[in-house]
């Protein structure tokens, strides 16, 4: 192709495509791209409109002229070398460059002929802009640590389809990318995704909101995780929705401890309600004990005062009968109150299962039939004898209760286990050491998952109003943990019911304990020894005077604890031993203990109270007093007291 003459490079309509049909040029000029012609001394030999507005000169400057020439910053670059491959080769060529005089990207396609070679240059600086802004936003999606996904608009079955997704789903799904393109977000959704949640989804989504939800989602292995999700619908040019960008955040551990929580507020509840019962018990025991008192007292008075064939005696057995039964009620919740001081010893477990199931059995109707398997193994614990036999008497009077008059069995095992994880009332699950393991199943009418949530529950009965008092699994409870031990419970309706009791225990340990004073052989009734008897209970400083005057013994009982005090201090020798109860509004029994052994502090001082606490215990072992005695005691046991306590101070 031979050059143009020189003034052919000043007219500008020179410059038409040697037999180039008529309207060609137009054709060119409207195309969007640039396009031009060289031949082959990279010489321009024509130009469409499009290449004078890319390269900012006008055709008229450009025809004639070397492209190196006029653009020497070029000379040597990638177009030069890929324009003389195509020549010299003959090969079509493509290639993208900066091109540094104009300061934009270029896309170029060169096809070379036997006279030079025709270029067309299209202008992708703002689609490299956007490549580059699309690489820098997957980059930073790919190295969130939440899921980042985007679907198409369908919300039709089967459903929106996954179009991209970044790497952290693979972490936290399990799914390879591979296997999550093209598949709806509805392969994560399993038995258990709630579908109100889901269905809130769709609605928002529907409406063109933006949604969020908690959703509970399946693994690739099966295994459940929590999300948190966002999802934001996005819309085209025209405003038609046209996909859904999520993101979600793996919030199993949050979830998990939202769980503990939970659970751990639930348990806090319950021993606040617990211990709000248990200070009610205790005030309500101090009470009804000095009641309680008085009905025993004036009932033995009675019965002492007639002849062995009165008619009377009878009455006055019943009386004396419910009385105790009242007496035993009120241990019933001071135990679940845990407003006890435990007699712990260290002794074997198969005896106090088996007396407590042989005591039970004489009660039990011959439609129930009772079995024990007990193990051989010496399993021994640290406990309150009288404690433990009243949990198995509580549980296996449950069993009993569950029976419903049918006939059934009932069935009493011990062996060494650790406590299982699940349903655990107490202590954490699988803890070191040795257990002992207590069960007693029954074949009766089992609990739903409702009634077995609350089956430690204070008051709480399934029983007709008048036949339980929902006291004795939590008594049960009460006793066990207070004894560092755990309860769980398994059950289903027409299943039956196992309980399960765990115990720390220790292996062939012999029984021990420091020996009881009062169990010993020592007489009863008093000769002579001077009592002080303080109590602000009136009508029980009355039976207090009566008792200890038929035992023997020279009472002086007065209602005011100063007064006692007073009588003390004028006469410190005047007496033997002071008899004070501890809760009085006045001055406690401790403060009387303080001031009569500020006087005389030989004097011995024995403690009553109408319930009992580990810190009261410790206090009068600290002040030096004896007891303290529970008010549950009868009279009976307090001169046996007295006689002790003055004995050993003689």
């Amino acid at each position: 192709m031979e050059p143009p003459p020189n003034d052919a490079a000043n007219d500008p309509k020179a410059a038409p495509l040697p037999g180039a049909p008529e309207g060609l040029q137009a054709m060119l000029d409207g195309l969007p791209d640039a396009f031009f012609m060289m031949d082959r001394a990279f010489r321009f030999t024509f130009v469409n409109r499009i290449t004078e507005q890319l390269l900012g000169v006008p055709r008229e400057r450009l025809i004639g002229q070397v492209a190196w020439d006029l653009f020497p910053a070029s000379a040597g670059g990638i177009s030069e070398r890929e324009y003389r491959r195509a020549m010299d080769e003959h090969v079509p060529v493509a290639f993208e460059e900066y091109h540094e005089p104009l300061g934009i990207h270029v896309e170029v396609r060169a096809f070379p002929d036997a006279d030079g070679i025709a270029v067309f240059v299209r202008d992708v600086t703002a689609e490299r802009r956007t490549l580059q802004r699309l690489h820098l936003l997957d980059m930073c999606a790919q190295n969130l640590s939440d899921v980042v996904m985007i679907t198409d608009a369908d919300l039709d079955r089967p459903g929106p389809t996954i179009i991209y997704i970044n790497a952290a789903a693979e972490e936290i799904t399990g799914y390879r990318m591979d296997e999550l393109i093209g598949r709806s977000p509805r392969m994560l959704q399993g038995p258990d995704t709630d579908p109100a949640a889901l269905h809130a989804l769709r609605k928002g989504l529907d409406a063109g909101e933006r949604v969020r939800a908690d959703l509970l989602n399946y693994r690739k292995d099966g295994s459940q995780f929590w999300v948190e999700m966002t999802i934001s619908p996005v819309t085209d040019s025209s405003g038609r929705r046209s996909h859904f960008v999520a993101v979600q955040r793996d919030i199993t551990e949050r979830k998990q401890n939202e769980s503990t929580r939970r659970e751990l507020e639930a348990q806090l509840r319950q021993a606040q309600k617990m211990e709000s019962i248990g200070t009610l018990a205790g005030g309500i025991a101090h009470d009804f004990n000095n009641i309680l008192s008085a009905v025993l007292a004036n009932v033995e008075f009675a019965r002492a005062d007639l002849p062995p064939d009165s008619p009377a005696l009878a009455p006055l057995g019943q009386i004396r009968h419910a009385s105790v039964r009242a007496r035993a009620l009120v241990q019933q919740i001071l135990a679940f109150g845990r407003r006890q001081v435990q007699q712990l010893v260290d002794l074997p477990l198969a005896p106090i299962i088996e007396g407590a199931v042989n005591l039970l059995r004489s009660t039990l109707p011959a439609s129930v039939r009772l079995d024990m398997r007990l193990t051989r193994a010496r399993l021994a614990v640290t406990a309150d004898p009288n404690q433990l036999e009243q949990v198995v008497l509580n549980i296996c009077t449950n069993a009993w209760h569950a029976l419903d008059g049918r006939p059934g069995v009932i069935e009493v095992g011990l062996d060494e286990a650790p406590p299982r994880s699940s349903n655990l009332e107490g202590q954490a699950a699988e803890p070191p050491g040795a257990w002992a393991h207590l069960w007693i199943r029954d074949t009766g009418c089992g609990m739903d998952e409702a009634t077995r949530a609350r089956v430690f529950e204070p008051f709480f009965t399934t029983k007709p109003v008048g036949q339980g008092t929902g006291l004795g699994l939590p008594v049960a409870h009460g006793i066990v943990a207070a004894h560092g031990g755990s309860m769980a419970v398994e059950s289903a309706p027409g299943r039956g019911t196992t309980f399960h009791v765990y115990l720390p225990s220790h292996l062939g340990a012999e029984a021990e304990g420091e020996p009881d004073l009062l169990a010993s052989d020592a007489p009863v009734h008093g000769h002579g020894q001077r009592v002080l008897y303080i109590d602000d209970d009136e009508v029980v400083v009355l039976m207090a005077e009566q008792l200890l005057l038929r035992q023997g013994f020279h009472p002086t009982c007065v209602s005011r604890p100063r007064d006692g005090v007073a009588a003390v201090a004028k006469d410190p020798s005047g007496f033997d031993v002071v008899v004070t109860d501890f809760n009085m509004p006045e001055m406690s029994g401790a403060d009387v203990t303080r001031a009569v052994k500020r006087i005389r502090p030989d004097m011995p001082v024995i403690i009553t109270s109408g319930y009992l606490t580990d810190e009261q215990h410790a206090l009068v072992r600290q002040l030096g007093a004896i007891g303290p005695m529970s008010k549950q005691n009868s009279f009976e046991e307090l001169g046996a007291w007295i006689v002790r306590a003055t004995m050993a101070h003689a």
